[in-house]
């Protein structure tokens, strides 16, 4: 990444204030989404990018966060994504049927043409959403999901807490964004 992204710190990309524009806003990444798109071409595009703002300074959703923490972990462990996400979190919160490559029939995505009638939403291929989106799951282990968040099956207790943290106030979010959560209060429940 070129020295206008020196600034971004992990804290920055996993709580959105990183200023790092969304590769997903380009419609000629997004025209293929159903391709192999190699990495490289990713971060090219984010190359020839300026940060949209001062690392840290507000909130602004952006997809290239999570990508990039993808690459992080990737080049870490010198594993793919998906096997460090099956390895380290998928397989210790018993989530059987979460993952890229699902062998059971997964439920197909729909989108409403101009007319209202519902059509087969674009198949989106594994490669070009990495971390910014390509799991698919069940509704039972959505629910084991939230339980092992519950408990340390997954994280332990500061990371948990770092978690739930907001770093900043989310204004289209109608509450606080923490890492990858909206933390708000309804009713005098924290939610």
């Amino acid at each position: 990444m070129p020295d206008a992204y020196e600034s971004v710190t992990l804290h920055n990309l996993l709580n959105q204030t990183s200023g790092v524009p969304s590769y997903t806003d380009d419609s000629k990444i997004l025209a293929r989404k159903s391709e192999d798109v190699p990495e490289a071409d990713v971060l090219g595009w984010l190359a020839k990018k300026a940060p949209d703002f001062e690392p840290g300074s507000r909130f602004s959703y952006s997809n290239s966060n999570y990508y990039l923490l993808s690459v992080v972990v990737e080049r870490a462990t010198k594993k793919p994504f998906a096997a460090v996400l099956d390895e380290l979190v998928l397989k210790p919160a018993g989530l059987s049927r979460t993952g890229i490559d699902l062998k059971d029939p997964v439920a197909v995505g729909y989108v409403r043409d101009g007319q209202g009638n519902l059509k087969k939403a674009d198949v989106v291929g594994d490669s070009l959403p990495l971390g910014a989106g390509f799991l698919r799951s069940s509704a039972i282990d959505l629910v084991a999901w939230d339980r092992a968040l519950e408990g340390d099956k997954v994280l332990g207790e500061a990371s948990r807490k770092a978690l739930f943290t907001p770093g900043m106030s989310c204004p289209e979010c109608a509450g606080d964004y923490a890492y990858g959560f909206i933390v708000d209060e309804k009713s005098g429940t924290r939610v």
